[in-house]
């Protein structure tokens, strides 16, 4: 693991294009005036994460813009659409990582 790069979401974010990365950096009142039941909290730490927020943004734009211009599309969201961590296993997420080394510990400490 020491050779993987760590990713921190805070600073970051990862797989986004620059017009969510503006509207992120603009919007930041996003997190508890547009969305609530904590749909852009880490599902690690429980701290608001910006890549999360940025993914809510990314499918926001999409709604929008099928919206204004009166496309047919299907969205399939479900009340868990949110919760989990948008990303991928292999990125080393410093949050994640973090949390599974407290289990880890509390494992240990626990036989």
């Amino acid at each position: 693991m020491a050779d993987k790069k760590l990713f921190n979401p805070d600073i970051e974010i990862y797989n986004a294009d620059d017009s969510t990365e503006q509207q992120l950096n603009k919007n930041t009142t996003l997190h508890y005036s547009d969305v609530t039941f904590s749909a852009l909290d880490c599902p690690y730490d429980g701290t608001y994460c910006r890549q999360k927020a940025a993914r809510f943004l990314h499918w926001r734009t999409a709604v929008k813009h099928c919206a204004e211009n009166h496309i047919d599309h299907t969205f399939m969201t479900n009340q868990d659409t949110f919760k989990k961590c948008p990303l991928p296993n292999d990125v080393n997420c410093i949050r994640r990582l973090r949390y599974e080394n407290i289990v880890k510990q509390l494992k240990q400490n626990a036989k």
